[in-house]
């Protein structure tokens, strides 16, 4: 159990999704059935998108993208330095290497300048990352990946309601996006993603990758027995029915959850915006839509953010830090001989950078206590 009183994140579940696992438990079929499908149907419809495959994580989702986009040993996918582990380990389950870039000092998200620096003629993919639900710039990565001859391939775990210019929905005119419904995420299986994507023929040998590399073949009506054959190398990356039924129950409140956690943004950004010590996060007008999936500020001075963290914790508010940059990590730095410095901006939002608490069952009463404990901790 959670000590603090406001955590940092409450999944928004209920007696709905109980009932709805129950359900499944009671069907007496767990796997992958037909509840996993309706789900997959729901989310391709959601997003507008041809084609959507449950998977058990988000980092499944990318590994199964960038193995459709060509990814091979030897080859090369640039990312931003500024995100979680699972976007670069997709690209090294593939055999390939990571090559990190910086991101944008507004947005957080892959820096288009600093992505073209990045590519090589080994460059097979393109990786952008919708961080906290704020939708990369995706023409001028677009153009990027098009002069390399780079697939793109969208780490959207951040992004399930985002919508982008022009009303664009993750997946839209890349090889597809992945998604994650990790415990914290949006649409919350406790784990488990997604692909979405416009190529059903990719979708097709996906699902097979997915499954052990099985493709099933037609029996005759009335025979109870299914025939199949292992036509490649697989995974096992299917979810159940137990656990697509939570996402079942979950789908129709995906817009006013969205709308929910603005709320909080806007509460957020008008009571904290007279301090100078952070930076806010920019609420982007126009016809974009931010899924903010995370509220993540930035606060100025050395050591200031874990201090703050630490005076936060101690009144009982969680938070956490999104992210560490993946050039400073041992792995990386032993294997790539990556090291701090080579992403300046990664950098300094890695030092700096604080997600305080945003998600539907958040009450404004709870928001106010976050909101005096930030003021409280600068004021003093």
């Amino acid at each position: 159990m959670n000590p603090l009183a406001i955590p940092f994140h409450r999944p928004d579940l209920g007696e709905e999704e109980a009932a709805a696992a129950a359900h499944a438990v009671r069907s007496g079929w767990l796997t992958t059935g037909s509840v996993s499908e309706a789900l997959e149907e729901g989310l391709a419809d959601y997003l507008g998108r041809d084609a959507c495959l449950l998977v058990n994580s988000g980092t499944a989702a990318m590994q199964l993208l960038l193995r459709s986009a060509g990814v091979e040993p030897g080859d090369q996918v640039v990312l931003p330095a500024l995100t979680h582990i699972g976007t670069a380990e997709a690209v090294e389950s593939c055999g390939a290497r990571p090559v990190f870039a910086d991101v944008c000092e507004d947005s957080l998200c892959l820096d288009p300048a600093s992505a073209a620096a990045a590519v090589t003629e080994r460059t097979r993919a393109l990786m952008p990352v919708h961080y906290a639900g704020r939708p990369c710039d995706m023409a001028a990565l677009g153009a990027v990946a098009a002069t390399a001859g780079a697939a793109v391939v969208e780490d959207a775990a951040h992004a399930l309601t985002t919508v982008g210019p022009g009303g664009r929905r993750v997946g839209q005119d890349t090889a597809g996006a992945a998604l994650s419904f990790y415990a914290t995420k949006e649409l919350c299986l406790g784990e488990g993603g997604a692909v979405v994507t416009d190529d059903t023929q990719a979708a097709a040998a996906m699902r097979r990758w997915a499954l052990h590399g099985i493709e099933a073949r037609p029996v005759a009506p009335g025979d109870g027995r299914r025939d199949y054959d292992v036509v490649e190398h697989g995974h096992k990356m299917n979810v159940p029915d137990v656990l697509a039924a939570l996402g079942m129950a979950q789908l129709a409140r995906m817009d006013p959850g969205r709308e929910q956690r603005t709320a909080v943004a806007d509460r957020y950004l008008d009571r904290l915006a007279d301090l100078d010590e952070i930076t806010l996060p920019d609420p982007q007008a126009g016809d974009t839509r931010l899924s903010w999936h995370l509220f993540s500020m930035r606060v100025a001075g050395r050591g200031r953010r874990d201090a703050l963290a630490d005076d936060l914790r101690d009144s009982g508010i969680g938070t956490s830090v999104h992210f560490r940059p993946l050039t400073h990590m041992t792995w990386f730095r032993e294997r790539w001989g990556t090291a701090p410095g080579q992403c300046p901006v990664s950098d300094a939002a890695g030092a700096t950078v604080l997600s305080l608490p945003i998600y539907p069952g958040l009450t404004e009463s709870e928001s106010d206590r976050v909101v005096a404990a930030v003021r409280g901790f600068f004021a003093a």
